[in-house]
């Protein structure tokens, strides 16, 4: 702990492990065709998807991924965990990772073939997907519940994604995102809310509602 926060372990430690991993086997298809995740598996191979929330978020398949993922988690990543602390820290990024392929995957189940047969959706169906941006995101959303503006926070980030998507990706990918972005910010709001406090504050003029005064978990 420093000055009653959390020094960040979580993000540090991903990005250490997904840099040189990613050096590795970004170039090996075999590492991303059967540790990469695949939406059919939800319901084809579930053991499989099982293995692949696990396995999937470890491996970047592109520099602009990585470095994406990266970009999100050193900018707000490394604050929120500050605040919020190492044990919250890990369970967001977990869990906005795994809702985002579950969310997303489900949805895509609902839409392809029996509502659209789009190639949009045909090559998300048939694509593997890896790395964790879902996770950057999912913090990002739970970041935005520590500002001052929240919805400002959230709303501009949403723009962002479909900025993005509709000049560069115009892919799947924001649903995964999109749906990590909502699962972090109600874990911010509802899991772990934050009450206003003085002006005297410095910090984001928030602190948790809990007993320990906003000071963070001590994982």
């Amino acid at each position: 702990m420093f000055r009653g926060r959390a020094i960040p372990l979580v993000v540090p430690v991903y990005l250490l492990a997904a840099w040189p991993a990613f050096l590795l086997t970004h170039e090996n298809a075999w590492v991303h065709a059967n540790l990469g995740y695949r939406i059919p598996d939800l319901t084809g191979a579930p053991l499989r998807a099982l293995g692949t929330f696990v396995t999937a978020p470890l491996f970047n398949h592109a520099w602009d991924q990585l470095i994406y993922a990266t970009v999100l988690l050193v900018l707000f990543g490394l604050f929120t965990e500050w605040q919020v602390g190492i044990r919250r820290t890990a369970i967001a990024f977990v869990s906005t990772q795994l809702a985002a392929a579950m969310v997303a995957g489900t949805a895509l189940h609902l839409i392809y073939p029996a509502i659209s047969d789009a190639g949009l959706f045909e090559e998300a169906w048939n694509r593997t997907y890896t790395g964790a941006s879902a996770g950057a995101v999912g913090l990002y959303g739970l970041f935005a519940t520590r500002r001052r503006w929240p919805l400002a926070f959230l709303l501009a980030f949403v723009t962002w994604e479909l900025a993005v998507w509709w000049v560069y990706l115009e892919n799947y990918t924001p649903a995964f995102h999109l749906t990590a972005l909502f699962t972090g910010f109600c874990l911010g709001t509802w899991a772990w809310p934050l009450r206003r406090v003085d002006r005297g504050d410095r910090g984001t003029g928030l602190r948790s509602r809990n007993p320990t005064n906003g000071r963070p978990d001590s994982a």
